[in-house]
């Protein structure tokens, strides 16, 4: 619309051939007349009419003019604009030629008025030279909108949540028609139309939902305001909102309350699963010196949000020297008794240069920063838990097995109390040394050749169980980085640790067999009589996990050329599964252990081929060991399990330095050439049997459950041959029974140890004597020393929330969840 500015030079000639006395209109009345009023025809044809508006902006008032009747004019002849003041007086008078009106609208800019002057308008039509129309306005000032805007400050993703604004109108005398729009990096996102009275105001809500974790900075916008406005630079508003990937900033779960508080600590600094779980391990290693330490290993599965899923394999190697024939030769005692407290059981241990490595690819914390919380610890004390005192009383192996340097710290006379100050000095020192020097400090130099001298004591009367680690031995540890192994279960992604790691594979196969007769035994449906450990669910789990377990544990797994993909392929595990029956038992003698029925390795054209064999794998923990998971607010998670194999590893301190070295390789087959149950064949491939630079086969199984790209369960347990049952118990809980996590956790469970089966007090009674009469061996109730820890991390795939549980049969276990910040 063209705006028109006065010809000042003809306004009294103009103002003369329009003679309209003031009086005549009446003081009183313009006084009154609102804006907008309507027009006030005095002498023109009834086909005509006019209506004005006046409105002020900052530095002059424009003049809206509207003829109504036919035919419309585009253009108004002659306009006459005279000012009054409130009290009637005449300020000016202003005439205008010519002025377009297209659609019988026509606005002029006029200077010089005030607010709540009166305006009287005098025009003629041209189309019709004697229509002379008129109108009174009262000038009034713009509208002058602003906005507001808010929005949660935290949400978690895909939660619905709404940005609220609220526009108003300042100047207080026009209202005004607008669009207010959200936009994100000047996209729009939405857009609504607001309609504010003067002087008033309306809100209106903007819901939005975001499916991915960010910060995300948020504008609002009024823009398009009818009668535009006298000022806009408050017609825009910020707000950010932080979408969070869960409604906690993270999670620790471990075996130790100290550990546990120091991981969380990590997290609320700004530390990611990575840096937290490397704290945690130099942590347990002081408050759980019989089970983590700097001597032991370690096996970890990590998903790295945005990179991927690793499994980092750093259990203990032979020594190079070892002899095959070393752990049984005729008349020697056997390695599971007291040479286990000789040196030569000892592996060269891997934890501390794994955990540097994870920490070098992922971590964003500094490896000195994360020690100094457990150098603490070492330096100050703590207080002794339950599991480290039961560890050191009379007629433990601390006490039986221990060297005269491990009994004196540790366990001399009634051992540690609990809740009593301990302080290791000389661990603090080392733990200095690693932190500064960087965790090959105990690969060279004054500690390697402590360790060195540590392994060649001796328990084994025929003097054969002296060490043979060499410097040569330490300085050239590796550990393996490879992919985890897999399984689909229930719509979820399992990784868990494999090669050696017999615990990943029996875990894995157990759940992919049940997963395969899911039709037949649908785990989870009551209504089939498949609920929590019903008969027919204990049954078709005992069965599946004895025919994992005789691959696992005693024959496919070990350190050397595992059948990797062929043993966990629906090939090989789907005739195995069609073996599990709901009314018999698989014929096995009780003594042995199921025999495998089919060789994985007729599989191998049928799944992909395995160009990178692995040529190393983990060891697992009898009696004591230790896990524990973290996950982050960014969704990276950590499933760590760290030992020394038994508790306090071979009982050898490393002198000056505090710290035991393991007994790993007590899980080396003592007699390669006489295993019972071998299968004939294609023949027994001796994957476990002693030789240089290997790993002996263990049974960790940290585990992961991902739900596409999401981790929804954390979890792993310690306690040797039944680390894989307490995995599948918690796993099948959560994901067929559908429990909260610390309701899997602490349910009674199930286990199978060779070819016995044992369990919880708790267990369904009718359950226990269904697998009697099938002909399972039965050993129980159990204490708790005997079914490990699931300290664990759940994620609700629908709703993000992060929940976390501790083992109750851990008597020190502690899980924090990370307030949100």
């Amino acid at each position: 619309m063209t705006r028109i500015r006065p010809h000042v030079n003809q306004g009294r000639h103009l103002a003369r051939r329009f003679v309209t006395p003031l009086a005549a209109l009446g003081a009183a009345l313009l006084l009154v007349l609102p804006a907008g009023a309507p027009a006030f025809p005095l002498d023109a044809p009834e086909s005509y009419s006019l209506s004005a508006r006046a409105l002020l902006g900052s530095s002059e008032t424009d003049l809206y003019l509207t003829v109504a009747g036919a035919p419309v004019p585009e253009e108004l002849g002659l306009v006459q604009v005279q000012a009054f003041k409130a009290n009637g007086e005449h300020t000016w008078t202003k005439t205008f030629h010519g002025v377009p009106s297209p659609g019988g609208n026509a606005v002029l800019a006029l200077a010089g008025l005030e607010r709540n002057q009166v305006v009287e308008v005098k025009a003629h039509a041209k189309d019709r030279d004697q229509d002379n129309i008129r109108a009174n306005a009262v000038v009034k000032l713009r509208p002058d909108l602003a906005v507001k805007a808010s929005a949660p400050a935290r949400v978690v993703r895909t939660h619905g949540f709404a940005v609220e604004v609220n526009a108003s109108e300042l100047a207080g005398d026009t209202g005004a028609e607008a669009a207010v729009a959200l936009l994100e990096n000047g996209v729009t996102l939405a857009t609504r139309e607001v309609t504010v009275a003067a002087g008033g105001s309306t809100s209106v809500s903007f819901p939005l939902h975001y499916p991915n974790a960010g910060s995300h900075n948020l504008r609002v916008e009024v823009s398009a305001a009818s009668p535009a406005e006298s000022e806009v630079s408050n017609n825009a508003a910020a707000t950010t909102v932080d979408v969070a990937r869960y409604d906690f900033d993270g999670a620790v779960s471990s075996d130790e309350p100290e550990a546990t508080r120091i991981g969380r600590e990590v997290l609320e600094a700004g530390g990611n699963a990575v840096d937290a779980a490397v704290a945690v391990q130099a942590a347990l290693s002081v408050t759980q010196p019989q089970n983590v330490g700097p001597g032991g290993g370690a096996t970890i599965v990590a998903h790295i949000e945005g990179k991927g899923d690793f499994a980092i394999d750093a259990r203990e190697l032979s020594p190079l020297d070892t002899d095959p024939d070393q752990y049984h030769p005729a008349g020697s005692p056997n390695l599971k008794t007291n040479a286990n407290s000789s040196g030569f059981i000892v592996g060269v241990p891997g934890a501390y240069p794994a955990a540097e490595r994870m920490l070098e690819r992922w971590g964003t914390r500094s490896w000195k920063e994360l020690h100094q919380p457990a150098i603490r610890l070492a330096e100050e004390g703590f207080a002794v838990g339950r599991a480290l005192s039961d560890a050191t009383a009379p007629g433990r192996r601390c006490q039986t097995m221990g060297q005269p340097e491990t009994r004196a710290l540790y366990c001399s006379g009634p051992g540690l109390e609990a809740g009593s100050m301990f302080k290791q000095p000389d661990l603090a020192k080392t733990l200095r040394l690693v932190a500064e020097q960087g965790s090959q400090v105990l690969y060279h130099g004054d500690i390697a050749a402590a360790i060195v001298q540590a392994t060649r004591r001796n328990r084994v009367p025929d003097g054969s169980g002296v060490g043979k680690m060499t410097l040569e031995d330490l300085a050239s540890y590796e550990f393996d980085e490879e992919d985890p192994i897999e399984v689909e279960y229930r719509g979820h992604r399992l990784m868990s640790l494999g090669g050696a790691s017999a615990g990943g594979y029996i875990t894995l196969q157990t759940l992919r067999m049940l997963e395969l007769r899911r039709d037949d035994f649908p785990l989870g449906d009551a209504s089939r009589g498949f609920g929590w450990l019903t008969p027919d669910s204990a049954q078709i789990m005992t069965e599946a996990h004895a025919l994992a377990f005789a691959d696992g544990r005693f024959y496919w797994t070990g350190d050397g050329a595992v059948p990797r993909e062929e043993l966990l392929s629906d090939c090989y595990l789907r005739p195995r599964a069609e073996l599990i029956r709901l009314d018999r038992r698989i014929p096995r003698p009780n003594s042995v252990p199921v025999r495998p029925v089919g060789n994985p390795l007729a599989c191998t054209a049928e799944v992909e081929a395995n160009d990178d064999v692995m040529e190393s794998a983990a060891a697992g923990g009898r009696d004591l060991t230790s896990h524990f998971s973290v996950v982050d607010k960014w969704g990276n998670a950590v499933s760590f399990t760290t030992t020394l194999t038994d508790a306090f590893g071979s009982g050898i301190l490393v002198p000056g330095y505090g710290f035991v070295l393991n007994d790993a390789l007590s899980n080396f087959s003592p007699a390669p050439t006489a295993r019972p149950g071998a299968f004939p064949s294609p023949g027994d491939p001796g994957l476990n049997d002693p030789a240089g630079h290997k790993r002996p086969r263990g049974n960790t199984a940290p585990l992961i459950a991902m739900k596409g790209d999401e981790p929804v369960l954390v979890t792993g347990s310690p306690g040797g041959t039944s680390i894989p049952s307490v995995v599948i118990n918690v796993v099948v809980n959560r994901l067929d029974h559908g429990m909260e996590i610390q309701d899997a956790v602490d349910r009674p469970r199930i286990w199978w140890n060779l070819s016995t089966v044992l369990w919880n007090v708790g267990v369904p009674q009718e359950s226990l004597d269904h697998l009697r009469a099938m002909g399972n061996a039965m050993a129980g109730p159990a204490g708790p020393g005997q079914v490990g820890g699931a300290q664990s991390i759940a994620v609700d795939d629908s709703t993000f929330a992060l929940s976390v549980a501790k083992d109750r049969l851990i008597p020190d276990a502690a899980a924090e969840l990370v307030p949100p910040h």
